[in-house]
């Protein structure tokens, strides 16, 4: 990860854990996160920051998944 990539990042993984569902016959990921808050000359709505912040996590956790792991389907 570059120098920047960590000092533009919207928050912080205070705990990452992997678990396996047996009874699913899967694997999941349990993220324990923190929002931090706007850096210096960054927009100050906070709804937009929140929502900037949300989406950035929401890629951040989905890195390492391929897509079939996404798209099963049970029948």
């Amino acid at each position: 990860m570059a120098q920047d990539d960590i000092q533009t990042r919207r928050f912080t993984i205070d705990q990452e854990q992997t678990r396996q569902y047996r009874r699913f016959n899967a694997r999941g990921t349990q993220l324990t996160a923190r929002l931090l808050p706007p850096s210096e000359g960054e927009d100050s709505n906070p709804m937009s920051h929140f929502l900037a912040s949300v989406t950035e996590l929401f890629v951040y956790a989905l890195r390492d998944h391929e897509d079939n792991n996404m798209n099963r389907s049970y029948n």
